[in-house]
């Protein structure tokens, strides 16, 4: 319980930086919010609403907590641009891009769990090169490059895969897993490379420990050993980059977002700084900041799940 109560504790603090950092994205704008928003020529009256409506003659602390208490009930403010909710505007926007991550993250491991462990099972092994080779040029390449290699190749030449068509999930399954193919590969090739190369080496240290070897004494066969006692053990640095990744892929689906045409939320954003929406910049950076925050406390839960012993390290100092 008292690990548990650190973290929580530590979870809280975090979550007060973040909002007090994105509330400040729209109060340190130059010329005031309201110019920001608007434009420096926009009408005086509609200058003096906006600044009605955000209360800006109040006090920042009060403003601040004002906006807190606003958030936690779900208002994220309101869109100038698109006259509608921003919180309404990421709800519609979330399934696309956490489906796009989640399934980033599905197909990178599910690459990388084997390519390691069959290397780590015959380390220098031809093998073994070629993934490590083949890895490194992958990680060399930005994933915008990867993704247009990949609309050439799959949707111009082969036209096997749509480039830039979007099914929804509740419109057909097959249609939005297809559709979502090319994007989810594009994200997820750089992250299998480096999760190889991480994990390879975790495995080929867990190799070297007591316990493996009493586990080779007995008779098992070398990748028996690796995938019934090594992988969980070397896996801590894995479950690490995959937590830091998911925030790492929520910035980075914009790209990926924008390049296929998908309407998630990193397109949301691209759309609404050109024009102006600065509100919805906030509540997207909001939303994305909250949700790796909180991805890192699951990965803490993980940390105990593999590791007992974690949960009894004191704290530090």
């Amino acid at each position: 319980m008292a690990f548990w109560r650190r973290r929580i504790l530590s979870l809280v603090g975090v979550l007060a930086l973040v909002s007090l950092g994105s509330y400040l994205l729209l109060d340190l704008l130059p010329g005031g919010p309201e110019v920001a928003i608007l434009g420096p020529t926009a009408d005086p009256e509609r200058l003096a609403q906006v600044r009605s409506d955000l209360r800006l003659d109040d006090p920042f602390l009060t403003r601040y907590g004002r906006w807190v208490n606003d958030v936690a009930h779900g208002d994220l403010g309101w869109s100038y641009d698109k006259n509608r909710p921003v919180a309404d505007m990421v709800r519609e926007r979330v399934p696309v891009t956490l489906e796009l991550v989640l399934l980033a993250q599905i197909l990178a491991l599910s690459i990388a769990i084997p390519v390691a462990a069959m290397g780590a099972a015959r380390p220098g092994s031809l093998f073994d090169r070629v993934a490590s080779g083949a890895s490194f040029v992958v990680v060399s390449i930005p994933g915008f490059v990867i993704g247009i290699v990949l609309i050439l190749l799959l949707a111009v030449k082969l036209d096997v895969f749509p480039a830039s068509e979007y099914t929804r999930l509740g419109d057909d399954i097959s249609g939005n897993l297809h559709s979502l193919v090319l994007p989810a590969f594009t994200l997820a090739l750089g992250q299998a490379a480096i999760y190889t190369r991480v994990l390879r080496a975790d495995l080929l240290e867990t190799m070297d420990q007591d316990f493996i070897a009493a586990a080779r004494g007995r008779g098992l066969p070398r990748r028996r050993v690796i995938l019934r006692h090594a992988l969980r053990p070397s896996s801590l640095t894995l479950v690490t980059l995959v937590g830091l990744n998911f925030g790492t892929l929520l910035g980075g689906s914009v790209v990926v977002e924008r390049l296929f045409s998908l309407p998630g939320m990193g397109k949301l954003m691209l759309d609404a700084i050109p024009a102006r929406d600065f509100t919805v910049v906030q509540g997207v950076t909001l939303f994305v900041a909250v949700a790796f925050v909180i991805v890192n406390l699951l990965v803490d839960a993980l940390y105990s799940a593999i590791d007992p012993r974690i949960r009894r390290v004191p704290p530090p100092g």
